[in-house]
């Protein structure tokens, strides 16, 4: 697979993390530890292994509960929302796509909230609820560019939406989006999820 115009081979990289993950439990570091199983998780997502990687970040998930990491925990619920999708388990995306908004507007840390927004756009696309979509994508113009990974992500679902609406459907819910302050449109996220 390749991600922007740098080949990723997510076998090294698996025994890569291992070995990291090795590392961090015996110097102690939980933090390490839990990192790097999110890490892992993401990986195995990306290798196609969704059980796997539930179960690196339920480990991670446990790690950074007990440390109370915010920092890491979003990536931890931004990684579990497709790795839900992927098993079908649509109530669970959305539970973990409102704890990804509650974090990202409880940190108001511009990536975490334009991750929170890309998740939310791909869960209500995985719904069929396609111009939703495309709002939850304008509200990320509100907050700044998308860099790495998410640029690719955005591209993508992009695409999607608006092979799926038609390109003026697909503008218009896109505005709609763009008008929203953010702040308004995260709580209006969580209150549509709850």
């Amino acid at each position: 697979m390749r991600l922007g115009c740098w080949p990723i081979n997510y076998k090294d990289a698996h025994t890569y993390l291992t070995e990291s993950l090795l590392l961090y439990q015996e110097i102690g570091d939980r933090s390490g530890v839990a990192l790097s199983y999110c890490n892992l998780g993401l990986v195995e997502y990306l290798l196609d292994n969704p059980h796997a990687a539930y179960a690196h970040l339920g480990k991670s998930l446990q790690i950074l509960r007990e440390t109370d990491e915010q920092g890491h925990l979003i990536a931890v619920q931004c990684t579990l929302v497709p790795v839900f999708l992927c098993l079908n388990r649509i109530s669970d995306a959305q539970t973990a796509l409102v704890r990804v908004l509650q974090l990202a507007d409880a940190l108001a840390v511009p990536s975490s909230q334009v991750d929170a927004l890309l998740m939310a756009g791909r869960l209500a696309h995985a719904q069929g609820e396609d111009e939703r979509a495309a709002t939850w994508l304008g509200l990320i113009e509100t907050i700044g560019v998308a860099k790495g990974v998410q640029t690719l992500l955005l591209q993508t679902l992009v695409g999607e939406l608006e092979n799926a609406l038609g390109a003026e459907r697909f503008v218009q819910a896109l505005a709609r989006g763009k008008i929203l302050e953010i702040a308004k449109g995260v709580r209006q996220a969580i209150s549509k999820y709850r």
